[in-house]
């Protein structure tokens, strides 16, 4: 090793992806020791059970703290922290100062009245560590919080994701968008966040989606809600995501910059009547927004559906889609990519032989010019399979 220049290391390093390597690399010489370190230190996880230890990590190795720039929260139970205390937490995020992406994932209790969790108040700490941050994502789960708040990352954080969470004040954060000289917010995904999306959509909160470029939108968003996000955003959108709808927004005529759809549908927490519903609901909307006249630039569809029932993914309720992807899109003169991609829980085990063949025969045009795709995603392990 001492041949090579000490410079190299670090870029040598940086083309293993493997965590066993990785862990190799930095027990055997003190020169691959912190490239090592900063790549397997880079994200961060802390639950209930690992406070303690990761706390004494960061201790007795300083320099660590420094390499984690993903920071993942997982659920914080009140009765688990009222026994430990929030101390060693509390130091852990005084010692991360260049965390730029962060996932908090809810801090839930269970009621006597309830055996689901249910929401609480994001708490004034985390907050403050979030502000105290430059952070360009952030994913929130679980949560309820000020309007203020929320329009304080709309105009700070490129990237923002809310899963089931929610305001418990009235909108009255005109002071904190006027502010703001221009526009950060790019990627934005709303889930199970109503009065969030109705807040946004406020006259007066509109010049901070005027830079958003993608825009995820889940079953249970409101309609008319959805629907003023789409207009106020249809002339800079270059993704728009459907996750699960089964019915949709009237949309504007034109989205000059649109490059790629997505649709997610699930095939394992409805039943196949509802799914049928949903795929007949993105057709219409297909046959829309598919076309030269409305999307000038689009470039890939993508199909995706989650867990089907039993471990199968049926292609009959597919064929319509199948057809009309076909047709609308060859329209263009470069045609856009079509990937439907299966996603399971597991490697092996789901047969996935039919869907894909269903989609070559009934897509001809797309399969003939390799413009189709079909692959499956599994969780365990985490890898793409193409069919």
């Amino acid at each position: 090793m001492s041949i090579l220049p000490p410079e190299l290391y670090g870029p040598i390093v940086d083309h293993i992806d493997d965590v066993g390597c990785l862990k190799s690399c930095s027990l055997a010489a003190s020169a691959l020791r912190y490239p090592s370190q900063r790549l397997l230190f880079s994200c961060l996880s802390v639950d209930n059970n690992s406070y303690v230890g990761h706390l004494k990590l960061l201790s007795d190795s300083p320099h660590i703290a420094g390499f984690v720039t993903f920071l993942r929260i997982y659920p914080l139970f009140h009765d688990y922290m009222g026994k430990l205390g929030m101390d060693p937490l509390l130091q852990i995020l005084n010692k991360l100062t260049n965390v730029r992406r962060c996932f908090v994932y809810g801090m839930w209790y269970l009621t006597s009245r309830s055996i689901f969790p249910e929401r609480v108040q994001l708490p004034d700490f985390l907050i403050n560590f979030l502000n105290r941050r430059s952070l360009r994502e952030l994913s929130l789960s679980g949560f309820n919080t000020t309007s203020a708040v929320v329009m304080r990352f709309a105009t700070t954080i490129r990237k923002l994701h809310f899963t089931s969470s929610g305001i418990d004040d009235e909108f009255d954060c005109i002071e904190a968008v006027n502010s703001v000289e221009k526009p950060v917010l790019e990627d934005l995904s709303l889930l199970n966040v109503g009065d969030i999306g109705r807040l946004l959509t406020q006259p007066q909160n509109l010049p901070c989606l005027a830079a958003l470029k993608n825009l995820s939108i889940a079953s249970d968003t409101d309609l008319e809600c959805a629907r003023e996000l789409i207009v106020a955003t249809s002339r800079t959108l270059e993704l728009i995501h459907f996750d699960c709808l089964n019915s949709y927004p009237s949309l504007p005529p034109k989205f000059p910059q649109l490059r790629k759809l997505r649709f997610t549908f699930d095939g394992q927490l409805v039943i196949p009547q509802v799914l049928e519903v949903c795929i007949a609901e993105a057709i219409i909307v297909l046959s829309t927004l598919a076309g030269l006249d409305t999307s000038p630039a689009l470039r890939e569809m993508n199909i995706q559906q989650r867990f089907a029932s039993s471990g199968f993914f049926d292609p009959l309720p597919y064929e319509t889609l199948f057809q009309l992807l076909d047709e609308a899109l060859a329209v263009y003169a470069t045609p856009p990519r079509i990937r439907f991609t299966l996603v399971s829980r597991h490697e092996i085990g789901t047969p996935f032989g039919s869907f894909a063949n269903m989609a070559r025969v009934k897509m001809p045009r797309a399969q003939s010019t390799g413009r189709l795709v079909v692959e499956r995603y599994a969780f365990a392990p985490s890898k793409t399979f193409p069919i």
